[in-house]
């Protein structure tokens, strides 16, 4: 069986001068409590005080919990890479929206992990199997030295023994220290450790921490590391989310409030034929971005025999769901993630093709939303 927590932090013993500490560093890995005994809080923090839709719990189908994410698309979460690096598609599961690991929220699958390239750097996303409604969080453009901000997580509250696991949501304020305080690279951040023995732990990989922007919280990192060899003990490190934004919304799509556009006409689908439902896009910033979401509640029998495409205003076209003839359920419905490199101006009427490939079942596009995220 697999270990429920992923390893959580590199530490490092410093042995109090920068100079010294980036000459001597050695690496210590903490090794994961074996499953069924999960660690489960940061260590001085608190029982989470407000609502965190955002937050979500990496688990095993058996539904162990092994490190923290946050929801930042409605289809995707935002995690360490070294949570991820070792699972495929559907391996593994989210809870989210819930300060409780065990219960409430929604529970989803995975359907796809996307790990930076850089070997250097320990961002991952991941796409859900399905969207959910939870409101999703914001990736911060900035995190300035000094800021103050918050962790969350369902991570370890004492090391090195363990501890029975508490099962809400734990979260502690602290704030931002420059980079030399770690000894770190400038794609993480260094987050001090209030009045020492305060910090994240085991399981606490992963998860968000917040920075609050014109009173909204927004993502600043995630979870990655630490400079001592004991929880708490000394400064952690996250990756710096701004820094990697680029990269996510080159997966995602880009942020900035993001726009959406939605067509509630009905259209026939006509038996082994073609359906085009048009949607009319304005005030984008130009050209397309990098990835769409495309929402679909196609009513139909025997779904395996179509094809959806999108068509962009000047002609091209994009796959959305490939047919199956062996796929006998009715209706296609949720969030589809859409591919979209550059190309050509966003502005104009896009199209929802449906098209039937076999006789015999009929029905039609109910309705149809194309996310906009830049």
């Amino acid at each position: 069986m697999r270990a429920v927590l992923k390893i959580l932090l590199t530490a490092v013993v410093t042995l109090g001068l920068v100079s010294q500490a980036l000459a001597a560093r050695a690496t210590t890995v903490f090794n994961p409590v074996p499953d069924p005994t999960p660690s489960a809080q940061i260590i001085g923090g608190v029982d989470a005080t407000e609502p965190y839709p955002y937050m979500a719990s990496l688990q095993s189908l058996g539904g162990g919990h092994f490190c923290g994410a946050a929801l930042i698309r409605p289809q995707w979460l935002y995690t360490a890479k070294h949570c991820v690096d070792d699972e495929g598609p559907g391996t593994f599961q989210a809870r989210i929206g819930s300060h409780n690991r065990t219960s409430g929220g929604v529970v989803v699958r995975s359907a796809q992990v996307v790990l930076h390239p850089s070997s250097a750097s320990d961002a991952a996303l991941v796409r859900l199997a399905n969207p959910v409604s939870y409101q999703p969080l914001e990736v911060a453009s900035s995190t300035p030295i000094g800021s103050p901000i918050r962790l969350l997580g369902w991570g370890a509250v004492c090391d090195p023994n363990p501890c029975a696991p508490p099962t809400i949501l734990q979260q502690l304020d602290t704030s931002i220290l420059p980079d030399q305080s770690c000894g770190r690279n400038q794609w993480e951040l260094c987050v001090n450790n209030p009045n020492g023995w305060r910090g994240a732990c085991y399981g606490d990989s992963g998860g968000p921490a917040l920075i609050k922007v014109a009173g909204v919280w927004q993502l600043a990192g995630g979870t990655h590391g630490g400079t001592s060899a004991v929880c708490g003990q000394g400064p952690s490190f996250y990756t710096d989310a701004a820094y990697h934004k680029s990269w996510v919304e080159g997966i995602v799509g880009g942020g900035g409030g993001g726009k959406q556009f939605e067509s509630q006409a009905d259209v026939q689908i006509p038996d082994s034929g073609t359906a085009e439902s048009p949607l009319q896009v304005s005030g984008t910033s130009g050209a397309v971005p990098g990835t769409l979401e495309v929402d679909l509640n196609i009513v139909h029998t025997w779904r395996g025999d179509l094809k959806v495409e999108l068509v962009a205003p000047n002609g091209t076209v994009y796959p959305v769901v490939a047919p199956s003839g062996n796929d006998g359920n009715d209706n296609i419905t949720g969030s589809f993630t859409v591919s979209t490199p550059n190309n050509g101006n966003a502005n104009g009427t896009w199209k929802l093709r449906v098209t039937d490939r076999a006789a015999q079942d009929v029905g039609h596009i109910d309705r149809w939303r194309l996310r906009w995220f830049s």
